[in-house]
């Protein structure tokens, strides 16, 4: 290890068992970590959490197709709201909506007319680059990366460039 810093362990117990890694943003950075990843053409989540905050990054075979927050200002909803796509009174209905029939917040908006497909799409975008960017301002965190493993959920999947965002 370059400078003398101990890197994220890595667990493969058994060919075919699926391999995870674990660490620290202290002796991994997250640049490296999402660099390989990437190259490594993973599918899974990665975890990272700083004590206040957990974010979950999602990745199939390499690329981010999505991720999620507990920072309520990171919630779709709310992000929509804040950059004007929305009213409040459009996330209270659609919420409203998504109670009774358990469909995606986004279709929702959608099928309401609050938000054009296209918009929406953008946003999504948007919404998971600046998570990813805010994760790099951390100065420290735990990680791991659950190989193989993306919600059961349905999601509006996107395909963000690693590297072009580590570059960025």
């Amino acid at each position: 290890p370059r400078s003398g810093r101990r890197r994220g362990r890595c667990y493969n117990p058994s060919p075919g068992v699926p391999m995870s890694i674990t660490g620290n943003l202290k002796t991994m950075e997250l640049a490296e970590l999402l660099q390989w990843l990437s190259g490594a053409q993973k599918t899974g989540t990665l975890v990272v959490d700083n004590g206040k905050i957990q974010k979950q990054i999602y990745f199939r075979d390499g690329k981010i197709i999505s991720s999620a927050s507990t920072d309520p200002k990171e919630y779709l909803g709310a992000f929509l709201v804040s950059h004007g796509f929305i009213t409040d009174m459009e996330l209270r209905q659609a919420v409203k909506m998504q109670e009774s029939n358990k469909m995606l917040l986004g279709k929702i908006l959608t099928t309401i007319g609050a938000i054009s497909e296209q918009d929406l799409h953008r946003m999504l975008r948007l919404k998971a680059e600046e998570g990813v960017y805010d994760v790099f301002t951390w100065t420290e965190g735990a990680f791991r990366f659950l190989d193989g493993q993306l919600p059961a959920s349905n999601m509006i999947s996107i395909a963000l460039d690693v590297a072009a965002m580590v570059l960025e």
